[in-house]
This record gives structure tokens, C-alpha cells and sequence, in this order.
């Protein structure tokens, strides 16, 4: 009764602000749930009031977690035991924001770019350290986009006290227009299905030219059935093409070199070395191939400090009969059940604690 005098605009009171379930239209039920659980979960979590709620939340139950493992297995530690964080959708987001919002180190801090103040703005920080970080259909990119922020790698900042450099890096450079994030991890993977409408990629925004021209890295299809075969297949033949035109390529290369020194009057390859020093120096510096080549290698060597691998990006392949269309409709909650997710998981954590023991 009380309800419905508030409704009416009588003065006993206030109900409180509607639910989202309250206001949803009842038409196409499948499509509005969708839009409901993921599309509007992400404005609410940008909003001031949820955002460091929700951090501090999962923050707390992350840690309770991480403590009762540990009590329950006490070698863990001994065993120089590795985190790795695997979040879906929203959970990216949220978990990114954790790892970037981590404290730094001294050295660190000094050489961090002031301007990405939301690293800064924390209460609660992880007990832990974070080796892997797995973002699956990730809204991340497009996030960061919004914000006006691009992605650094910690190990930037620990390696430009010791860098002799005149120019100042972008990512150090304090007036810089960009807000730059470093999340505190080892290695970062963006794992997303290409029908996903909520997934979006992060090589550029690490690197925005050379990182737009890279394709997404395909995660091995696993599954069986016709495309395995042919994928098999086309597998070998690719590979043994690719060797021979290497081959080919090295001979008819060789051939064209002598050739070439013989019709100008040397017995063998001009010597660099009579160059003089200044003179190579000038050929380097306004080579636009060598200048091409420069600038390629220093951003790929920004994409290894957030993945040995060089890649970030990794999709998922469809099936032979898979339609882009209709799998966008379910592609986005379908990440828990799938094989290849589950095998690449494997394979990547596996693969970077042989590396860590073998360096070791």
C-alpha cells in the first residue's frame, strides 16, 4: 500500500530507483538479456560511484582467495608457485584496472608519466604478484580508447634509469597529450572470437602504426572435424613452400651477386669497410627502407615487454559451416566451453615457466 502511494506522488516516502529488469521492453528476450548483462555492465562500472566499489570488492575476495590457496597449499610458495589471472568481458576491464592500479617501485615511480594519474588512485593493492594476464572477449581496447590512454610495459620504466638516451621517450615524456597505463604483469593476452561484438584489440595501443598492420595471431584450431584436416594439411604444403622459395631464393640471390661482381671488375664483394665511417652514417640515416626498418624493430620490441611472443592479439578460428552473423549473437558467453581457449591456456602458462626455469 505503501508502494502505491509513492507511485502516486503522495508524501510517505521515496522507493528507490527502478531496476534494470523493471524497465527492460519484453520483446526479443534473448537479444535485450544480452544488452542488459554486458552492454550496460560496462557504463555502470565507468561511473564514479561503482568503479572503486567494485575494485575494492574484488580486490578483497581476490586476496581471500589467494590466502586460503595458500594455506591449503603450503609448497605453492616454496615452489616459486606463478599467478595468472584469467577475466571475461567487464572482468578484463575491472582486472586490468587492478593490475595498472598496483604500487610502484622506486625506480619506477621516478620515471613514471605523471599524467596516467588513474594508476595512482587506490585503496586496496594484491598480495601478489601477476605473471599472466588473460583477457577474453575484452571491451579493453575500446575502453582505453575512451579514456585516452595507451599501454606501457613496467619494464620500461626499470630500464630507463639505466638507458642513455637524449631524446625522452614518449611514455616519459610529462607534457605528452596521451595518459599512458602500466598494468603490472609479466605477460598479456587478448583472446577474442572475430564475430564477438564486444571484443577489440590492443596491439595498437601500444604501438599505433606497426601494430594496425599486424593481423591478429590465430590460436591452433583443436576440435576436430574437417577443418583439422585440412587445416593439417594446408599446414605442410604451406611450410614446404615456404622452404623451398627460401632455397630457391638464397641460390638465385648468390648467382646474381657474382654475377654482378664479376661484370664490375671484382673478384668478390665489395669490403663495407672502405667506406668511410661518416659516409654510411648518412646512407643510414636517410635510407627510408633502413629509417622503415628502425622504427618497426623498436616497436616490436615494445609489444615483446608485454609478451615474449611479440603479440598480444590472439583469435579464435570458426568452423567450416560457423556464420559470422548468427555466432555474434552467442560467440560472447561461449569462451568458458571452448577447446581451443582451454588448450591455448595450457600451452601459454606451461610454456612461459619452462622459459623462467631454463633463464634461471
Amino acid at each position: 500500500e505503501e508502494g502505491i502511494e509513492s507511485d502516486l506522488g503522495l508524501p510517505d516516502g521515496d522507493d528507490g530507483c527502478p531496476t534494470i529488469d523493471e524497465i527492460t521492453l519484453d520483446g526479443a528476450p534473448n537479444i535485450r538479456t544480452l544488452v542488459s548483462d554486458v552492454f550496460l555492465d560496462i557504463p555502470l562500472y565507468l561511473t564514479s560511484r561503482y568503479h572503486g566499489q567494485m575494485m575494492n570488492i574484488v580486490i578483497k575476495e581476490v586476496n581471500r582467495v589467494y590466502k586460503l590457496f595458500i594455506e591449503r597449499n603450503p609448497y605453492f610458495l616454496k615452489n616459486h608457485g606463478q599467478v595468472s589471472i584469467l577475466a571475461h568481458s567487464l572482468g578484463s576491464l575491472l582486472a586490468f584496472d587492478i593490475l595498472a592500479a598496483q604500487p610502484f617501485t622506486d625506480t619506477q615511480l621516478s620515471n613514471v608519466n605523471t599524467t596516467a594519474a588513474v594508476t595512482e588512485k587506490r585503496s586496496a593493492t594484491l598480495d601478489f604478484p601477476v605473471k599472466n594476464f588473460f583477457a577474453i572477449g575484452s571491451p579493453l581496447g575500446m575502453i582505453m580508447i575512451l579514456r585516452g590512454h595507451k599501454m606501457v610495459s613496467r619494464k620500461t620504466l626499470e630500464n630507463a634509469a639505466t638507458t642513455s638516451n637524449h631524446t625522452v621517450p614518449a611514455f616519459l615524456d610529462k607534457s605528452a597529450p596521451v595518459s599512458f597505463v602500466y598494468p603490472a604483469t609479466d605477460n598479456i593476452y587478448n583472446i577474442f572470437h572475430k564475430s564477438d561484438p564486444v571484443a577489440y584489440r590492443l596491439e595498437p595501443l601500444v604501438v599505433r602504426h606497426y601494430g594496425t598492420k599486424l593481423k591478429p595471431f590465430p590460436i591452433p584450431y583443436i576440435k576436430g572435424g574437417l577443418k583439422s584436416v585440412l587445416d593439417h594439411g594446408y599446414n605442410v604444403t604451406h611450410d614446404f613452400a615456404n622452404r623451398a622459395g627460401a632455397m630457391f631464393e638464397s641460390i638465385r640471390s648468390n648467382i646474381t651477386d657474382n654475377l654482378i661482381m664479376r661484370g664490375l671488375g671484382f673478384s668478390k664483394p665489395v669490403d663495407e669497410g672502405a667506406y668511410p665511417g661518416s659516409e654510411l652514417q648518412h646512407r643510414s640515416n636517410s635510407d627510408p627502407s633502413i629509417l622503415a626498418s628502425r622504427a618497426e624493430a623498436k616497436s616490436a620490441a615494445k609489444l615483446k615487454l608485454l609478451n615474449p611472443s611479440g603479440r598480444l592479439d590472439f583469435y579464435l578460428q570458426e568452423g567450416l559451416l560457423e556464420n559470422t552473423y548468427i555466432s555474434a549473437l552467442s560467440v560472447h558467453m561461449s569462451y568458458w566451453q571452448d577447446v581451443d581457449v582451454a588448450g591455448f591456456l595450457t600451452r601459454e602458462v606451461y610454456k612461459n615457466q619452462q622459459l623462467e626455469q631454463e633463464q634461471n
